[in-house]
């Protein structure tokens, strides 16, 4: 089957790049005809005996499975993905941002993408058991499932919108540790952290062939584009990115017997997410990363956890336009080394406004000066883009102490 078929049978416009090869892989090796099922019976059982899933689902998924078998494209296409997600992809390959519901379903479309969560589900609790976690953290598992509809009542056991997520939170992967939710991550592409051998102090380089504005920030369009940035390969080196989240025009070539690589790309790492309603401060921020770094250790041994990272809108780089440098937000964020991320202002809409879509800033709220400040900066021309924080984990004991001792504020200098 093409990717163009396949694309068409799930009703969804593109995959994530290493779907490509990863068809070729499966079409060499598919043979029609019967097999077993994706999800057995069985362990529907068993996930609903122990509280994990709502009994009240089996007759629905039993009704799509049986429609899925009897359409040859159909159980390619579940068969497929099931293979990217839980055979050959690992549990930290949590790229499907899509919610697959495939029209030929019709009202079983969205149960089509409950079966791959119960598949994740099933695999995540087994994993999770195997790794000798302890009971009251696998149970952190049972609660993805009761959300996986979004409110939605129709239907019910649809999974329209974070589909994402909820595979995430049952890879057996993702846990709640100290007061902030981690999971296994890797790098991305284009990012690296180096150590200067003198005195130990961080940079952060960009790697990668793309655009940029005047601020050091991801152009949106051509007509933003002050400057482009070429593809640096496997030397040493790279872009600069000023601590506080800009990238700078100027190539540098890194001598390795000056620098050490420390977190780079394709590099594991622990990224979080950060609840509401706690304390954000940089020494619970401290205390949760050595907490979620010792429990990772423990259960995931084999697994060589180079770094701490985050993508987020309280890192963007213009929260020092947007707040007060007296702010708790940027008091935080001067202690940590961030980082532009290609995006929009999407994330400040739904979390600082609680909206989606179109945003207006003459009727937003602007209760908050967190919104008064958003509203003004972009009034003013301003341009809004989330961001990244990176931290090599032999550097969370230091990132209480001051910010000039621990990253290159020395190169940026005139």
């Amino acid at each position: 089957m093409t990717m163009e078929r396949v694309l068409e049978v799930l009703g969804t416009p593109e995959l994530f790049e290493r779907y490509t090869p990863g068809l070729e892989r499966f079409n060499a090796q598919w043979t029609p005809g019967e097999k077993e099922p994706v999800l057995e019976t069985a362990k529907l059982g068993w996930m609903a005996e122990q509280g994990f899933i709502d009994s009240a689902c089996f007759e629905d998924v039993d009704t799509c499975l049986k429609m899925v078998a009897a359409d040859e494209e159909l159980d390619f296409v579940l068969r497929f993905l099931a293979d990217m997600l839980f055979i050959s992809g690992k549990p930290w390959d949590m790229d499907v941002y899509f919610t697959p519901s495939p029209p030929a379903l019709g009202k079983y479309g969205p149960t089509f993408a409950l079966i791959l969560f119960l598949c994740a589900l099933e695999g995540g609790v087994t994993r999770a058991r195997r790794h000798g976690i302890p009971e009251d953290m696998v149970a952190q598992m049972k609660g993805p499932f009761f959300d996986i509809t979004g409110g939605k009542p129709d239907p019910v056991w649809g999974a329209r919108g974070g589909f994402h997520w909820n595979v995430s939170c049952s890879q057996g992967t993702m846990f709640f540790v100290d007061t902030y939710r981690y999971e296994l991550h890797t790098m991305p592409d284009g990012y690296r952290l180096y150590r200067r051998r003198s005195d130990g102090k961080l940079l952060t380089v960009y790697t990668a062939a793309n655009r940029f504005d005047e601020f050091g920030q991801f152009a949106w369009s051509d007509e933003q584009v002050a400057f482009r940035t070429e593809a640096f390969g496997k030397k040493p080196g790279g872009y600069p990115i000023h601590p506080e989240g800009r990238v700078v025009n100027r190539p540098l070539e890194l001598s390795e017997d000056e620098w050490e690589p420390v977190f780079c790309e394709g590099d594991r790492s622990l990224g979080y997410h950060i609840p509401s309603k706690i304390p954000y401060t940089i020494e619970s921020l401290q205390h949760s990363f050595q907490e979620a770094l010792e429990f990772y250790k423990k259960y995931y041994s084999k697994l060589n956890v180079r770094g701490i990272q985050c993508y987020s809108w309280l890192y963007s780089p213009q929260m020092r336009e947007i707040m007060s440098a007296g702010s708790g937000i940027n008091r935080l964020n001067s202690h940590l080394y961030l980082s532009p991320v290609p995006s929009g202002p999407d994330g400040f809409y739904e979390f600082a406004f609680h909206t989606e879509g179109e945003f207006d800033p003459d009727t937003a709220p602007a209760d908050t000066s967190l919104q008064r400040g958003f509203i003004d900066y972009i009034r003013k021309g301003g341009r809004v883009h989330n961001g990244f924080m990176f931290l090599p984990a032999a550097d969370v004991p230091r990132l209480c102490d001051d910010p000039r001792s621990l990253y290159c504020y020395d190169l940026f200098e005139d």
